[in-house]
C-alpha cells in the first residue's frame, strides 16, 4: 500500500497567505512524502490572497481540493470540520497553515501506519529526546495540544468523538477529544522517533477570535486560556492520576510555565465570567498551586486588583515566562 493509499490530509487556513504559501511549498517539495496524497484545503473564508493561492495549487495538482466555508466559523470549529473529513483513507492528518516540516523521520511514521497504530504523535517539541518519556501519555497529551502532532488512525474519530469535539470548541482542544476517548479505552499512542512537524514563526494575530467581532464573542470563549481549556479536557480522562499529571505537565512545564499559568489566571479569569473556568482549574491544580490560586481569587474581587492588573505588568510577566520556557525547552532536548 502506497503512502497516498494510507493517509489523506486536511489543511486548515485563514488569512495567512504568506505562511500558507510556504506551507504548500513544503508539502509539494520534491522530498515531501505526502505530495501525492489527497489534500483538502479548508479555507475559513479568507479575504486575503489565500483563495487565489489555493485555487492555483488545486489547478496544478489533481489531488488538491479547495473548500471555502460559507462563514468564518472560528479556528476551533474549523478544526472540528476538518476532523469530520476523516474516512477517505485509514489515516487522517490535519495541518495548519504556518508550520515547519522535517521529512527525515517519515519512514518511521509510515511504518507505524502499516503496523496499524491507532494514534501517532508526529511532533516532539515538548517531549524528551529519548527514553520512556516519549511514550508517557501525560507528555504525549501535552505535545498533541499542537494540532499537527496528531495523526488519527482507524476507529479514533467516531460519532461520539465528533460530538465531544464540537461541544468543546469553546475550550480550544476539540482535536484531543478522540485522543481522550482512545486513552479511556486503554489505548496507547505511538510517538515518532523523530518529530515531523513543529510550530512555525507566527507572522500575525494568533488569537482564537480572529475575524470575529471580539466584543460580541460569548464571554466563555473570549476569556478562555490555555490552562482552563486543558483542564476542561483532562477532567474527562477516567484515569484521575493521568488527568492531573497531564495538566501539570502542560501548565508547569516548558510549554506554559508557572508564571504564565498564574499570570493568565490572575489577569483573565476575573469576575463572574471566570468563575466556572476557575473551578475547572482548581480541580486539576496540585495543592501548592491551590494555595496560591485562592488568594489570587480574593485579590481579583477586591479594589487592589485594578491596581495590580496592569497591561504593562502582564507583558513583563509573559516576557519572563517566555524566556524561562525557552531555556527549559533547550534543556529538554539535550
Amino acid at each position: 500500500m502506497s503512502t497516498e493509499d494510507l493517509i489523506d490530509i486536511t489543511l486548515i487556513t485563514y488569512n495567512r497567505a504568506p505562511q500558507f504559501e510556504k506551507t504548500l511549498e513544503m508539502l509539494f517539495a520534491p522530498d515531501s512524502p505526502v505530495r501525492n496524497c489527497l489534500l483538502t484545503i479548508l479555507d475559513n473564508r479568507s479575504d486575503d490572497a489565500t483563495p487565489q493561492i489555493a485555487r492555483r495549487y488545486a489547478a496544478a495538482h489533481p489531488n488538491v481540493t479547495h473548500k471555502v466555508n460559507n462563514f468564518n466559523v472560528g479556528g476551533n470549529a474549523n478544526i472540528a470540520k476538518a476532523m469530520e473529513m476523516y474516512g477517505a483513507r485509514p489515516y487522517h492528518w490535519i495541518l495548519c497553515d504556518d508550520d515547519m516540516y522535517d521529512w527525515s523521520g517519515w519512514p518511521d511514521v509510515e511504518e507505524a501506519m502499516r503496523r496499524g497504530e491507532k494514534l501517532i504523535c508526529a511532533g516532539d517539541r515538548y517531549l524528551p529526546s529519548g527514553g520512556d518519556g516519549r511514550a508517557d501519555p501525560a507528555l504525549q497529551l501535552q505535545q498533541m495540544t499542537f494540532l499537527p502532532s496528531i495523526i488519527y488512525g482507524p476507529g479514533t474519530i467516531t460519532d461520539t468523538a465528533m460530538r465531544n469535539a464540537y461541544e468543546s470548541t469553546f475550550a480550544l482542544f476539540q482535536h484531543l477529544a478522540p485522543v481522550v476517548a482512545h486513552l479511556n479505552r486503554g489505548g496507547a499512542i505511538y510517538t515518532a522517533k523523530r518529530g515531523i512537524v513543529r510550530p512555525g514563526e507566527y507572522g500575525n494575530d494568533i488569537s482564537y477570535t480572529r475575524g470575529c467581532a471580539k466584543e460580541e464573542v460569548f464571554a466563555r470563549s473570549r476569556t478562555m486560556t490555555l490552562a482552563v481549556g486543558f483542564a476542561n479536557l483532562t477532567l474527562n480522562l477516567k484515569d484521575r492520576r493521568l488527568s492531573k499529571r497531564a495538566f501539570r505537565a502542560l501548565v508547569f512545564g516548558p510549554q506554559m510555565g508557572a508564571l504564565g499559568f498564574f499570570g493568565e489566571i490572575f489577569f483573565r479569569l476575573r469576575g463572574r465570567d471566570g468563575a466556572s473556568a476557575f473551578r475547572d482549574v482548581m480541580n486539576q491544580a496540585p495543592l501548592w498551586a491551590k494555595s496560591i490560586l485562592l488568594p489570587l481569587r480574593l485579590v481579583q474581587n477586591s479594589p487592589l486588583y485594578h491596581l495590580l492588573a496592569s497591561k504593562w505588568l502582564y507583558a513583563k510577566a509573559r516576557q519572563l515566562t517566555d524566556w524561562m520556557n525557552t531555556r527549559a525547552r533547550k534543556r529538554l532536548k539535550t
